[in-house]
């Protein structure tokens, strides 16, 4: 008989979609969540996904709320009616919490993270 080890790992992986959604104004839409991973590595170097948990990062209480992610995307903004036939509306940058909450004079203000991004010309 043979047996064979196996280790449990756990990942975190934040991700971001972006695409234009189908529609005569073509609304950039921004996905951005977190997943978490569990998975099994055995000796012969296999990986088996054993559990995957995603997270929206505007989705709602329950976090898993497409329809809140994306509702306030879908609606047409002004500019993307004025530009109808035109150049496609800038992509939307995603606006994540901030790691602490600001204090002092700063109080006032609502200030995001931008996550870090490769861009190429």
């Amino acid at each position: 008989s043979s047996s064979s080890s196996s280790t449990k790992n756990e990942m975190s992986l934040r991700w971001e979609i972006s695409l234009l959604w189908p529609s005569p104004w073509e609304p950039h839409v921004l996905l951005t969540g977190t997943s978490k991973l569990t998975f099994d590595v055995k000796d012969d170097d296999s990986i088996t996904i054993l559990s995957q948990t995603d997270h929206l990062d505007n989705g709602g209480k329950s976090k898993t709320d497409i329809y809140s992610a994306l509702s306030n995307q879908l609606l047409p903004r002004f500019w993307d009616l004025y530009h109808i036939g035109m150049t496609p509306a800038a992509e939307k940058s995603p606006l994540l919490p901030p790691s602490k909450a600001s204090a002092g004079f700063l109080a006032p203000y609502e200030l995001y993270e931008l996550p870090p991004r490769l861009y190429c010309t």
